[in-house]
């Protein structure tokens, strides 16, 4: 579910700005990946069969990568720690969607 989300909000992000980014995913790794493919968020499950996984958001510019673990559960996500970079995911359960818009916002739009 969590696939398919950032690629519809990534689609809508390049129908209003032009194809900025692409998404690429399997059971076990999700990638938005810049053009011409500078930047990237990287989501990875070490386990295909767990609801953890791990984000890291690769930047071009000065500054800290963001990365961080998360678990899915019950259609939400959850921050499990080990978060670095700037918004923190705070410790209450997300929606997939607002999720999304949480690794989204600073990732397609930096300087905001």
């Amino acid at each position: 579910m969590l696939a398919e989300v950032l690629a519809n909000d990534i689609a809508e992000f390049n129908a209003t700005f032009g194809t900025a980014h692409q998404v690429r995913h399997n059971d076990s790794l999700i990638e938005i990946i810049s053009n011409p493919g500078v930047d990237t968020v990287v989501f990875t499950k070490e386990d295909p069969n767990s609801d953890s996984f791990k984000m890291v958001c690769t930047i071009s510019r000065p500054g800290i990568p963001r990365h961080g673990d998360f678990r899915t559960s019950n259609g939400h996500v959850v921050s499990t720690g080990n978060f670095v970079g700037k918004p923190e995911p705070g410790n209450l359960p997300m929606t997939v969607e607002k999720f999304s818009e949480f690794i989204l916002k600073p990732y397609l739009f930096p300087l905001q």
